[in-house]
């Protein structure tokens, strides 16, 4: 069952397969909304943060469309977990990173192109 976001029923399957498809072939890991109640990702400890109100929710709820949120920088593409200030927790420090992640998050996109419903 899917957490209280406000998902219209005929959406969750077809929103769920998205986010799992995007997360796949980025080889990220698909924490949706299970992301509060999560302690654990990639190794790590999660900072227990959720945003409602944001423009997902608003392109969702106002524009009916669905819309998702990569986290540009995951623990394997940084090798560890996140230390230092919170530049080094979301931005990679090298143009090769930047490179990768780029790489990553290309994949995923069209991952979304090929999967979004119509």
């Amino acid at each position: 069952m899917p957490p209280a976001t406000g998902l219209d029923a005929p959406d969750v399957g077809p929103f769920d397969a998205l986010t799992k498809a995007m997360a796949t072939s980025a080889s990220y890991t698909d924490v949706q909304d299970d992301y509060a109640t999560t302690g654990v990702v990639d190794g790590c400890s999660t900072p227990h943060y959720m945003v409602y109100g944001d423009s997902n929710d608003w392109f969702y709820k106002d524009g009916d469309t669905f819309a998702t949120l990569i986290e540009e920088f995951s623990s394997p593409e940084r090798g560890s977990c996140a230390i230092g200030p919170i530049q080094n927790d979301f931005n990679p420090q090298t143009a090769a990173l930047r490179d990768t992640v780029a790489s990553t998050n290309v994949k995923a996109a069209l991952a979304m192109l090929k999967t979004c419903p119509q």
